[in-house]
């Protein structure tokens, strides 16, 4: 929804990771969407494909830390 920033590829899970302005989402290779997810606000900021988690920052500076199988919040 509305901006792309970048859609991204973690290797060490195989997943397709989509980057927008509003929802950080999982794709599969077929393009279909498993799961997305939205912030408080825009994110802005940097997306980072960690090990266990996919790491989105927000326009407000808020972490928020997504399990690659269901896009859930992962507590830390």
């Amino acid at each position: 929804m509305a901006t792309c920033f970048g859609i991204h590829w973690a290797e060490h899970q195989r997943a397709l990771i989509s980057h927008g302005e509003l929802e950080i989402s999982r794709l599969s290779t077929d393009g279909s969407i498993i799961w997305r997810t939205s912030g408080a606000d825009i994110f802005s900021e940097s997306v980072r494909l960690l090990t266990d988690y996919v790491e989105a920052i927000d326009f407000n500076k808020s972490v928020y830390r997504l399990d690659y199988v269901t896009g859930g919040l992962v507590a830390i």
